[in-house]
């Protein structure tokens, strides 16, 4: 279809009758011919222009008059109801207590009856044990106690006899002037050299260090003070010399597990107490009523088990907590250290009393 903009570009003819002028035409003929068209109307259901507040009316205030009321009405109404509920609650829990108070109360009065019988029935017992007792010191002193007096005396039975029980060694006070007598020979009495041999239970085992002041302790690398030097351990003790490694006792090389014995006179026992001592082990305190006045301790054990064992029980074993496999031993006569005498040496190891020391063999 041709555009307005090719009708008007295109030159105007003749107005024919059996021609007449197309829309488009018609349309722009029009417009250029009509004055100014003044705008349309506002439609009626556009949306109007913000208009001015009309005021309530009498109607609109008597009915938010008639909310109000009615809504004071309903407050009024759910407090009473609130009110009434919590008046009823209270009363509830008003009925609850004073139930719970009485049967306490019921409670309480039957404890104090069933006190009372308990009372009553534990005096009861205890007046009829009375009496019991009243009667039974009656009967005695009118029917038994003569009955006894005019009985005729039997010779107590003498005790019997256990001939075959040991009797046991009586206490010997031995001190160390006179164990060479104890023992039954000088040797015994002595404490042993180095290298020396020391009996034990169907072996015998070398001497390795004696009771002596050390240069240097072999584990702790201590040194002794130059005063010390050259001195046995009674002149360190009799000068009351301080600063000295002091090696009191006997060392016995022996195997780990080497059982040691209880070392008290036949027939009597010992006393053990073990007493642990890191990092050199347990160590074990022997004494016996059968030899008054001498302590002997044994060092670097294995195992121990204290108690009161008969005269050569096995307490315990050797072990290596020192400076290698060995036994440690040392002897105390009333609290104060000797060198250890190699008949108790012996007899530790030995489980008995030995008689003469053992043959020396390389």
């Amino acid at each position: 279809m041709p555009s307005a903009q090719n009708h008007r570009d295109r030159p105007r003819s003749p107005i024919d009758p059996l021609d007449p002028p197309s829309q488009p035409e018609i349309l722009e003929a029009e417009i250029l011919t009509e004055p100014d068209v003044a705008p349309p109307p506002p439609r009626a259901d556009s949306t109007p222009s913000a208009t001015p507040t009309e005021p309530p009316t009498s109607q609109s205030l008597a009915t938010i008059t008639a909310l109000q009321t009615q809504l004071q009405h309903d407050q009024r109404r759910d407090r009473r109801r609130l009110l009434a509920h919590l008046q009823d609650t209270e009363n509830r829990l008003l009925g609850h207590l004073f139930s719970l108070y009485s049967q306490t109360d019921r409670l309480e009065r039957k404890l104090d009856r069933l006190l009372v019988e308990r009372q009553a029935r534990r005096s009861q017992r205890s007046t009829l044990a009375l009496l019991g007792l009243l009667v039974l010191g009656i009967a005695y002193i009118t029917v038994i106690h003569p009955s006894l007096r005019d009985r005729p005396s039997l010779p107590n039975p003498a005790p019997p006899s256990s001939p075959t029980a040991p009797s046991p060694v009586a206490p010997v006070t031995v001190p160390p002037q006179q164990l060479p007598a104890f023992f039954g020979t000088p040797e015994l009495a002595a404490t042993p050299n180095r290298q020396q041999r020391v009996a034990g239970r169907n072996t015998s085992y070398r001497v390795t260090d004696v009771y002596r002041v050390r240069p240097v302790h072999p584990s702790t690398g201590q040194r002794s003070r130059s005063e010390c030097l050259g001195k046995s351990l009674e002149e360190i003790d009799a000068q009351n010399i301080s600063g000295c490694v002091a090696h009191r006792g006997v060392d016995v090389g022996t195997p780990i597990g080497t059982p040691l014995a209880a070392i008290a006179q036949p027939d009597s026992s010992a006393r053990v107490e073990c007493i642990q001592q890191p990092p050199w082990g347990t160590y074990a305190q022997i004494e016996s009523q059968s030899l008054p006045g001498w302590t002997f301790i044994a060092h670097h054990l294995q195992t121990c088990r204290p108690g009161i064992y008969p005269a050569g029980s096995s307490f315990g074993t050797t072990g290596t907590a020192g400076t290698g496999p060995h036994l440690h031993f040392g002897v105390k006569y009333q609290g104060r250290w000797l060198a250890p005498p190699l008949g108790f040496t012996s007899w530790i190891l030995a489980g008995e009393k030995p008689s003469q020391p053992p043959a020396t063999k390389s």
